[in-house]
């Protein structure tokens, strides 16, 4: 737990996305999530919980980050 400087205590909890949620934040259906998941396509890392793929939304948040930066660079012709 985390005490914030009011004294309140506060519990810090990970948020997961299942494949429907993926999908509306990359705005694709969730058969793409399930389509590119399985053909190994660009998707940030998941675990698997009860058979069923999560995504840790910090994990979503640092690949978006990282392939934003990814593109910026390739539009603006860094490392080429």
């Amino acid at each position: 737990m985390t005490e914030l400087s009011t004294g309140v205590a506060l519990e810090l909890q990970t948020v997961h996305l299942d494949a429907a949620q993926l999908a509306h934040r990359f705005n694709i259906s969730t058969k793409t999530v399930y389509n590119k998941r399985s053909s190994g396509g660009q998707l940030p890392p998941c675990i698997n919980f009860m058979g069923r793929p999560r995504w840790r939304l910090s994990d979503v948040i640092a690949w978006e980050n990282a392939n934003l930066d990814h593109a910026q660079d390739t539009r603006e012709g860094v490392g080429q």
